[in-house]
């Protein structure tokens, strides 16, 4: 199930507006089947928290940190070794540094692709669809098996957040030919290995499992308000400016600190 969850992944927030409209595979219970469509409980979150917040909680995971502390040994590692040492680069720096460029451009490509959204259409949807929703969501959070599908998904929240972002800085490397020792992504260099040691199948399979196996009408009506939320919020997306968005849009200027920390982009014949 979770190579078709992944399948369903878009580009970062807005996207969501559009999965609860997509076909639904066979064989699935129709719940599992919304619930992989909104991408999990942390779909509300993802739509109304703060960008930055949702940067900070993506990248504060064990998942989340163990991506930032690869970034910084692989820019350690590119990084120019005289340069470094005549700016006295410690590892440490690298680091702190991978942090900090993880956290600020995954706020912006939040912000970026909010931008997509006509916020009165989305409005105006959701009062004729949901008008009580957010109310309801605040309510329903009560439930236990809200609860408890809420923190089965905790120790990943917003992991798919933390993968499009490296993705991107990936592609933005690449357009702007900046050669690291290794690619940051594992999944492009053929490494699954933090993926499957912090974002196991088994753990996305249990969240399936519990969500087929629930009998709380509170549960089916908490995703389904999500799956409604995301219905209208798809009122309101322009696809057309969601095309125009990439990497180089996403972490414009990163290449300026990238060579303060020694990383320098290739000369161009």
């Amino acid at each position: 199930m979770r190579s078709l969850c992944r399948s369903l992944t878009m580009l970062l927030v807005l996207p969501l507006a559009a999965h609860a409209q997509m076909p639904a595979p066979n064989g699935i219970p129709p719940l599992v089947r919304d619930y992989m469509a909104i991408q999990g409980l942390a779909a509300y979150e993802l739509a109304t928290l703060p960008p930055k917040d949702i940067a900070s909680a993506a990248f504060g995971t064990d998942y989340g940190r163990a991506l930032v502390a690869e970034l910084g040994e692989i820019l350690a590692d590119s990084a120019d070794k005289t340069c470094g040492q005549a700016k006295n680069l410690t590892r440490a720096d690298f680091a702190r540094r991978a942090g900090e460029i993880y956290e600020r451009y995954a706020t912006r490509m939040i912000e970026i692709s909010r931008s997509a959204l006509n916020v009165h259409a989305y409005e105006a949807a959701l009062r004729t669809r949901a008008p009580s929703l957010h109310a309801d969501v605040a309510r329903l959070r009560g439930d236990p098996d809200v609860q408890k599908l809420i923190a089965l998904e905790r120790p990943t929240r917003f992991s798919d957040i933390a993968d499009r972002v490296v993705e991107n800085l990936t592609g933005y490397l690449l357009l702007r030919r900046i050669r690291l020792t290794k690619e940051i992504s594992g999944l492009a260099r053929g490494d699954t290995s933090l993926s499957d040691r912090y974002v196991s199948e088994d753990a996305i399979e249990a969240r399936y499992q519990f969500v087929a196996k629930s009998r709380s009408p509170q549960l089916k009506r908490y995703i389904g308000l999500l799956k409604t939320m995301a219905e209208a919020r798809g009122a309101g997306l322009d696809e057309r400016a969601i095309l125009k968005f990439g990497p180089l849009q996403f972490f414009a200027g990163a290449d300026v600190e990238l060579a303060e920390l020694c990383v320098l982009s290739a000369k161009r014949p």
